[in-house]
């Protein structure tokens, strides 16, 4: 049928047989039908209009993967109410910060989150009420069904669905706008894909989800909300993330598709070349009925319905692809951002090619500036951030959303991504290193030789080792590298929003003094002391980054 907003998606789910999602918190788990799930969206929708809360107003959600999270978000969308997920590992101030902007009238939460750090400043629902089988929701009367009705016939495509905000850590979070046209931009062409081969799937239905991305980010949405119905399929979401934890979901539960992102990946190629050494070589090009001989002890760890790896939020490394290509699963990757709601390229399931992210969706436009900026436009792209136009207008030149990574586009039509723009720019390495700089106004070049680098990298080096040193009884009293005295040799010279980011990478190295924390805070320090904020500053995910002019 015609989808013109989210809301004529809700309308099939009621009509479709059978389980829709599991939830396993590691004691006990609960399963939901898809006419569960549409029923309870009905009664929690019946709540927010009993408490006056009406179309355009926000409500705050900070919970873990949950069927009431879907519950939830599908009852906020029919009453037109503005759902604002907060990833559940985010901190109370983060969430206190974005409920404030949003003015969201309640806070839904979960159990995974600390309910007592927000305070009592708005009324906090607790996302159990929501379960099937509570009392504490009561059904809505008739004539608020009737209302409800009239509500969906007046939603249009350009309404708010949701705002999702930024992490915020060095300045204010930046919320991106989505509306119902933006998400059906996104699922309307998966769903006619699908359709082409759903009559071959029938043998082995239900497809089971294993989705282990959170929720508050939308690709993790789109793959349990709207993917699983197209088929119709099982979404499971679980709290652990052992690697045992999961291969066992995936095998007991006979899961088909794993949603993750790539460091899932990782942790569970750790796990299988620890149990089955085997997976280590590799064969060559062989047959596939030979390949799963070989490796048929892998298969049968995973349960032998489980064939796919959905990856996303983050780059995938082509190796780690490689190793599970090898091993006989298929891996699919794609590319978005949550300004694009999310996807801009997907890669074929039965088409897919290795080391790229796939063609660009249906609608969805793809340019490669002259910088090699990652350019897109179509209706997936989001209208603005929430209440922010200078941010908009820099994001959004002569139509076109400017992504900020660096891509590439073959003979085929496939994208390949390079790196994020500002980490394009020069390459931190013990040689001649070059930063531009002005002197009276003029552009110049700065070479900085491996003498003038070498000293620092070799104390960062050393210093790493005696941090990593179980001689060393107390860490913090290192000489010139304690965590304390780089804090203070920087504060002349870094402004106060980089110092705060600085100042939580020291606090983490003072408490774990690790060979992870040393790699991730020591060489960032050292270039800090050695070229100062001149040339530097903490960009994306707190990675240090040198600025292209000052």
């Amino acid at each position: 049928m015609p989808r013109r907003t989210l809301l004529d998606f809700y309308a099939d789910l009621s009509s479709t047989p059978g389980e829709f999602v599991v939830y396993d918190d590691g004691y006990r788990s609960w399963s939901y039908s898809y006419a569960d799930v549409v029923g309870a969206a009905r009664v929690f929708a019946g709540r927010l209009r009993s408490e006056g809360i009406a179309k355009g107003q926000a409500v705050t959600i900070w919970a873990e993967n949950r069927a009431e999270w879907i519950i939830a978000l599908w009852g906020c969308l029919l009453e037109g109410v503005v759902l604002v997920p907060i990833d559940y590992r985010a901190s109370a101030d983060f969430l206190t910060r974005v409920s404030d902007i949003v003015k969201a009238r309640v806070v839904l939460v979960g159990d995974a989150v600390d309910r007592e750090a927000i305070g009592n400043h708005r009324p906090i629902w607790h996302v159990s009420e929501l379960r099937k089988e509570s009392g504490g929701l009561v059904a809505p009367k008739p004539e608020a069904e009737t209302e409800a009705r009239a509500k969906a016939e007046a939603t249009s495509a350009g309404d708010t669905a949701e705002i999702i905000f930024t992490s915020g850590a060095t300045a204010e979070p930046k919320g991106v706008v989505i509306t119902h046209k933006n998400i059906l931009a996104n699922i309307v062409p998966i769903e006619r894909e699908v359709a082409k081969y759903k009559k071959y799937a029938r043998p082995f239905l239900p497809i089971r989800f294993l989705n282990l991305l959170p929720l508050s980010h939308m690709f993790g949405q789109a793959m349990a909300t709207f993917v699983p119905p197209m088929l119709p399929g099982v979404v499971v979401f679980t709290r652990s993330f052992a690697p045992e934890d999961i291969i066992s979901q995936i095998r007991t539960r006979r899961v088909s598709v794993l949603v993750s992102v790539p460091k899932i990946l990782e942790v569970l190629r750790e796990y299988v070349l620890r149990v089955a050494p085997e997976a280590a070589g590799d064969p060559g090009k062989i047959h596939w009925v030979r390949k799963w001989w070989k490796y048929r002890r892998i298969h049968r760890l995973f349960g032998f319905k489980f064939w796919a790896m959905v990856v996303g939020a983050a780059p995938l490394d082509p190796e780690l692809e490689a190793f599970w290509g090898r091993l006989g699963f298929l891996v699919v990757q794609g590319y978005g951002l949550t300004e694009t709601a999310p996807i801009v390229t997907l890669n074929h399931p039965f088409h897919a090619s290795r080391g790229a992210v796939g063609k660009p969706m249906a609608g969805v436009e793809v340019r490669i500036a002259e910088d090699g900026e990652i350019l897109v436009r179509g209706e997936n792209v989001t209208t603005g951030y929430y209440n922010a136009p200078e941010e908009t207008r820099a994001a959004f030149k002569d139509g076109w959303f400017h992504t900020g990574d660096i891509g590439e586009i073959d003979a085929k039509g496939q994208l390949h991504i390079r790196g994020r723009k500002k980490e394009m720019i020069v390459t931190v390495m013990p040689m001649a290193l070059k930063t531009r700089v002005k002197t009276n106004g003029t552009a110049t070049m700065k070479t900085n030789s491996p003498r003038r680098i070498m000293p620092t990298i070799l104390k960062a080096s050393f210093a790493s080792f005696i941090f990593c040193s179980p001689f060393a009884s107390v860490p913090l009293n290192l000489g010139f590298y304690r965590p304390q005295q780089l804090y203070a040799d920087c504060r002349s010279r870094v402004p106060t929003k980089i110092l705060n980011v600085l100042a939580r990478k020291l606090a983490v190295l003072a408490r774990d003094p690790t060979p992870k924390t040393c790699v991730q805070v020591i060489p960032p320090v050292a270039c800090l002391i050695l070229f100062g904020d001149n040339y530097t500053h903490f960009g994306r995910y707190g990675r240090l980054e040198f600025k292209k002019s000052v």
